[in-house]
């Protein structure tokens, strides 16, 4: 009996450690949960507040007509613009109006630089830009503030992390998740900003019927997992009949969330976004980056004669620009962008919907007259420093072979585009030559 009163005790004593122990992990798994709740809860009010000064922003330029206040505020708009993009990347979040907010900032931030840069008073084509930018940033904060409301005023609470502690977000069909779905249709079509590489956003329009074969999920998931990594775990996420009809899926890296697109038709990658955030160290040269990015085309996407063109470095990853070179045409028709980390030259980023939809073999890429005639038609003020063959896209969406013309006129640089047919002058794109970027515009 004195035994079993000893055992008695002691699994009593046991008893009450282990539920002590239990009882004390759980108060730290839910302090942990609070505590990077409460953080990812603040970074994402930040960017509704900042967004929203993004927009009045916008209203003011939109209605000034002085050169010296409207710089004033483009700057205050490309530092805000950088802000936001922080916050938003320090959430690791996947829903439709984040994607389409981040892929608004991206494309006017660079935007503004250039108009920065140009340090003169908007011409009417840039003012309309910027009223689109403006049109387009209205609903994109209503889009945003809903989404705020929707998260602050969740009948249970919202719970922004799930057991594998990643960001949560309902999958549930809801009102607020419905109207993300239009929320692009309603947005204005902001303009064809070339300002981070010739031609960069001008083919989105077309449609390409070369691949025929339909795949199914499945089959996607594989293909997805031999382009990337086949030990990376793929969960299917949704689908897309837009212009380019594709399959989106979810996978995680070290503790960044991916998305991943690819197409229906011919099981293509379409585009890899990230939360990933760089350390502000540099470990990796552009020149470096450069490569890997083509070897990743080449080797894991099977893609080949690409040449990079330009490129634009921020918060220490670098977008560069790749366009397909066929018997020495550079196809600015069927370009590629791929994000690389100069930290540790991690591919973070991917769009390829130019590619995909312009990318066909040219028949006929023979010039009617010669690069000297080509050259009489340029500035005789323009020092030539580089010419070559080059496909460019027209706004009705044809093609056009030119002569490209890189010179120096004082301390501006310029691409000048001679139509290889008929010698007329197509275009003319400013280059920017900025820290770790080289942009046009």
């Amino acid at each position: 009996m004195k035994k079993n009163g000893i055992y008695a005790f002691l699994l009593a004593i046991i008893v009450i450690i282990f539920g002590l122990f239990l009882y004390n992990s759980y108060t730290k798994s839910n302090n942990y949960k609070t505590s990077v709740s409460n953080v990812y809860k603040k970074n994402f009010s930040s960017a509704v507040e900042g967004f929203d000064e993004i927009n009045t922003d916008l209203a003011k330029v939109n209605a000034s007509n002085n050169k010296h206040f409207i710089n004033k505020e483009l700057i205050k708009l490309y530092a805000s613009t950088q802000a936001v993009v922080e916050n938003i990347n320090s959430i690791p979040i996947s829903h439709t109006v984040i994607n389409n907010v981040s892929e608004f900032l991206n494309k006017t931030g660079g935007y503004y630089y250039s108009l920065i840069l140009n340090d003169r008073n908007l011409n009417k084509k840039e003012k309309k830009n910027i009223k689109d930018i403006y049109a387009s940033s209205n609903v994109l904060l209503a889009n945003l503030r809903d989404l705020e409301d929707y998260i602050e005023n969740s009948k249970d609470g919202y719970d922004w992390i799930n057991s594998r502690g990643d960001f949560y977000v309902n999958t549930n069909t809801t009102r607020i998740d419905n109207t993300f779905k239009t929320s692009k249709e309603q947005i204005k079509e902001y303009p064809t900003l070339i300002y981070d590489g010739p031609f960069s956003d001008s083919m989105r329009e077309r449609k390409n019927n070369t691949y025929k074969k339909n795949i199914t999920k499945e089959e996607a998931k594989k293909l997805l997992n031999k382009m990337l990594d086949k030990n990376i775990s793929l969960k299917f996420e949704s689908e897309s009949n837009s212009n380019i009809p594709s399959y989106k899926f979810k996978y995680y890296s070290n503790e960044y969330t991916y998305t991943a697109d690819i197409s229906k038709k011919g099981g293509k990658l379409i585009s890899i976004s990230s939360n990933y955030v760089a350390d502000e160290n540099d470990k990796i040269s552009i020149r470096k980056a450069i490569k890997i990015g083509k070897d990743f085309l080449n080797d894991n996407l099977g893609i080949k004669n690409m040449q990079s063109t330009y490129y634009e470095t921020f918060d220490n990853i670098v977008t560069i620009n790749y366009a397909y070179k066929q018997n020495n045409v550079t196809c600015y028709t069927d370009l590629i962008k791929i994000k690389v980390s100069l930290a540790d030259g991690k591919i973070t980023g991917l769009e390829g919907s130019n590619y995909y939809l312009a990318h066909k073999k040219r028949n006929n890429l023979k010039p009617s007259i010669t690069k000297k005639q080509a050259r009489n038609k340029v500035n005789m003020d323009l020092k030539i420093t580089k010419e070559r063959l080059a496909l460019i896209p027209t706004e009705t969406n044809k093609e056009k072979l030119c002569y490209e013309f890189k010179g120096k006129m004082g301390k501006d640089i310029f691409l000048v585009y001679i139509n290889a047919r008929t010698g007329e002058e197509e275009d003319i794109l400013k280059v920017i030559q900025a820290d770790k970027s080289v942009l046009t515009m």
